[in-house]
């Protein structure tokens, strides 16, 4: 790993496994020794190494200097030159900024603030707490170091009490001050904000369930309705657009980028729309998809397909509902307080003749959770007789299609190295409702997170040539006509 030039000409004089964005002029970097330690320097814009990786963790240069650790577990600030400026005799220092650190006296102990020379700034007594930003951080006390935040200063002065489920400073100093929807005390839970300003004054009622930093006075911010910029004072800008849906708003070259339920466009100033992708697709000259969107609630979203064309109107009727039956959209409450958050989407993986194949996604993030779960289906789609097959109907009744492809499976997992992370014994072989798709020339058989691998492998995929099962393909079939 390295670092071009505008031309595309390598400007690093040595390869590094890890290169970060440059900050103040340098950028971290980092090798791998051969124990297997990660060791951290820096290059100059000319990619040269100006402080050899010698450190265990360092920071972003930030005002001429960064913060390391070496490998004595000593944190220090050092210039750009590798200088040492200030030698800290703590067990964890972290988060610089403003000149000012983070610490604790030990590794898993009561945090505190001390800045560039070494000075303790506030004692350590928070269990939870933020970088400096414009003066300001936020803290908690909380034995759990979860939840009951405040905003302090540099001298310790609170300026908003420790009752809040989550702090953001956005700027221009303004702070959104969330507290839990509904009863729920779960603090991962989305929150809902009010506005408030440096002086500890709140300035709008608790009704903001996102707000982005100030920019120029602005800043986007959506309800449970719509998007739309507030001032400072937290009124909505009435001589800007408020756009129905929740997302951001961010000015650029004049106009306005919007994006709103995870759709990108382009509006002006006056709200008129200057581009937005299209939710039509045209198959062919019969058949056409289309995009819809089912958002019954806040934290549930859903883009399903349906299609257009099939006749007669029986076998549309039948293709949309099934499609949205695949597509999870259940009935939810508009006011109901979610503990998850769903978001579905579809593309078209596969079309030929008449055999039309989605591939449907649900994600589905309990709040709280180290993280979601994708559900997928790839309903096998005759948009002409408005069957949804089945993988026993690729095959033929007289031939011992199951055997043959748990053997060719079982042989790609023992000797394919892209296989290698399958559990022990994990494949028992297909099913008869098996997760599967065709295109023009393999059939894709596939499993969910944690069905015969572990999360982080995702959906395991085999793809098998049709030449290599040839002779198992009930080539007189409804299923294998549809796309030959």
């Amino acid at each position: 790993m390295g670092v071009i030039d505008e031309f595309g000409n390598i400007i690093t004089k040595n390869p590094y496994t890890f290169v970060d964005s440059y900050s103040d002029s340098l950028a971290l970097v980092g090798t791998k020794t051969h124990t297997g330690e990660y060791l951290y320097g820096y290059i100059d814009r000319d990619g040269n190494e100006v402080i050899p990786p010698n450190y265990v963790e360092g920071s972003d240069f930030k005002n001429n200097y960064a913060l390391v650790k070496d490998r004595n577990g000593t944190y220090k600030v050092i210039d750009k030159r590798g200088s040492v400026f200030t030698t800290f005799p703590y067990k964890f220092v972290d988060n610089y900024n403003e000149d000012v650190f983070t610490f604790s006296e030990t590794l898993e102990g009561l945090i505190g603030y001390v800045d560039i020379y070494g000075r303790v700034l506030i004692k350590p007594k928070y269990t939870s707490a933020s970088p400096v930003k414009d003066g300001y951080m936020m803290v908690s006390a909380s034995p759990n170091s979860l939840g009951n935040y405040g905003v302090i200063t540099l001298s310790d002065h609170i300026v908003y009490p420790f009752i809040y489920d989550d702090i953001r400073y956005v700027g221009e100093n303004r702070f959104a001050l969330g507290l839990s929807r509904g009863n729920n005390n779960n603090i991962f839970m989305n929150n809902i904000y009010s506005l408030g300003n440096n002086k500890g004054t709140t300035l709008t009622d608790v009704k903001f369930l996102h707000i982005e930093n100030f920019k120029d006075g602005l800043a986007s911010a959506y309800d449970i309705q719509n998007s739309f910029f507030i001032e400072p004072n937290g009124r909505i800008s009435r001589n800007l657009p408020i756009v129905k849906g929740s997302g951001t708003l961010d000015f650029q070259c004049n106009i306005i980028y919007a994006n709103i339920d995870n759709i990108p466009y382009y509006i002006s100033k006056q709200g008129d729309i200057i581009y937005k992708p299209n939710n039509r697709v045209n198959l062919n000259d019969k058949y056409t998809v289309i995009q819809l969107k089912y958002k019954p609630n806040i934290d549930y979203l859903v883009y399903y397909p349906q299609i257009q064309g099939a006749t007669p109107s029986s076998v549309s009727e039948n293709i949309n509902l099934n499609l949205r039956e695949l597509s999870a959209l259940k009935a939810v409450s508009n006011n109901a307080v979610l503990d998850y958050n769903l978001y579905g989407n579809f593309e078209t993986l596969f079309f030929k003749k008449d055999l039309y194949i989605p591939e449907i996604n649900t994600y589905n993030y309990p709040f709280g959770a180290a993280h979601g779960l994708t559900t997928r289906s790839t309903p096998n789609i005759n948009l002409k007789t408005g069957e949804f097959y089945s993988i026993s109907d690729l095959f033929s009744c007289t031939t011992n299609w199951v055997n043959e492809l748990n053997s060719i499976i079982r042989n790609m997992i023992k000797t394919d190295p892209q296989y290698s992370y399958v559990y022990e014994d994990g494949f028992k072989g297909i099913t008869s409702n098996q997760n599967f798709y065709v295109d023009e020339n393999n059939l894709y058989i596939y499993f969910p997170p944690y069905d015969i691998a572990p999360y982080v492998a995702g959906f395991v995929t085999f793809k098998i040539p049709f030449k290599d099962i040839d002779h198992l393909l009930c080539k007189k079939g409804s299923f294998y006509n549809s796309f030959n």
